[in-house]
């Protein structure tokens, strides 16, 4: 679709979608902030930069909170940074990390920040006080993702070592160790309206757990081999995402997981097979409508249209 040419190497990236525009900040190997047009009507100026700032330091994570309209950035120095985005204005500084801030989220409903560090901590900070009101200490070796689920108020943070680890917002102790994986993890995500958490490491192998009672429900791998794709290289990175409905009778979001190493692959979620349906009379007469995915059939009493994705009826 586009591509934006950045004045330095992109480190970090945060999608603001505000109202009345949608924009991207990065942050540069040149210490510096930028941001960029998503839905300028004036393509001269859409993917371009629009401002540009010095920062202290190279800023290798960000996150941005609606409630506040404010950026952070962590830091390579262990210091966060909040920013006013309009007025390229610091705003403050939270300070209390000895080591690289990695990952900064916005936690949902409490409007609190948390930040995750090369010092192997996970720390809670209070976004109007700038007060740092937790330090949650457990990992044995340096943390560089994180992940909440608002409506279980869990934390979950991953670095370099095999486990991930849940947390309470609330409390400095673990609440549970999600043991399986036998190489570094490269990230944990939570999947928005389910009790699942996704988990992956740099060998390829992605874990899928259920929330509630902390057990893994399934095991599935990425080919990183190099049989067929090319491709020896480690898992990097990797998001979840749900896809828009292919017409208004699906009642089922499909869900995809897009995963980087050398490749881009992508793992679409099964969906709902439903068992054999029927008219219980001859059809005499089919046909196949390719915009919406349907089959339409007529038999002596029936006229059917068909759901050709799950083989659900979508109206007779």
């Amino acid at each position: 679709m586009a591509t934006i040419q950045t004045e330095a190497a992109p480190i970090a990236i945060e999608c603001i979608a505000e109202k009345d525009k949608v924009s991207v900040v990065t942050s540069g190997a040149d210490m510096t902030l930028s941001t960029y047009a998503l839905d300028d009507p004036n393509p001269k100026r859409k993917y371009k930069v629009q401002t540009s700032w010095a920062t202290p330091g190279v800023q290798m994570s960000l996150a941005y909170a609606y409630d506040s309209k404010l950026l952070y950035s962590g830091g390579t120095n262990g210091n966060i940074y909040s920013w006013d985005v309009t007025e390229r204005n610091l705003v403050s500084t939270l300070s209390d990390h000895t080591d690289i801030v990695m990952s900064l989220i916005v936690l949902k409903k409490l409007n609190n920040i948390a930040s995750a560090s090369l010092d192997k901590s996970v720390r809670i900070w209070d976004s109007h006080t700038k007060d740092c009101i937790l330090t949650l200490q457990g990992h044995r070796k340096g943390v560089f993702d994180l992940s909440y689920s608002p409506y279980h108020r869990l934390l979950f943070s991953c670095g370099f070592e095999h486990d991930a680890l849940v947390w309470s917002p609330f409390v400095n102790s673990i609440v549970y160790r999600l043991r399986g994986h036998n190489s570094s993890l490269v990230g944990c995500q939570t999947v928005d309206g389910t009790n699942e958490l996704i988990t992956a490491d740099t060998s390829g192998i992605f874990k899928l757990w259920d929330i509630r009672n902390f057990s893994c429900i399934q095991t599935f791998s990425a080919n990183l081999s190099g049989e067929g794709l090319k491709d020896s290289s480690k898992l990097t990175c990797f998001f979840h995402s749900k896809l828009k409905s292919r017409n208004a009778q699906q009642e089922e979001d499909d869900s995809r997981i897009y995963a980087a190493s050398k490749l881009l692959f992508s793992f679409d979620q099964a969906r709902v097979v439903h068992e054999v349906t029927t008219d219980y009379f001859n059809v005499f007469w089919m046909e196949w409508i390719p915009a919406t995915c349907s089959i339409i059939t007529a038999s002596d009493k029936n006229v059917i249209v068909w759901d050709a994705l799950v083989g659900s009826k979508t109206f007779t």
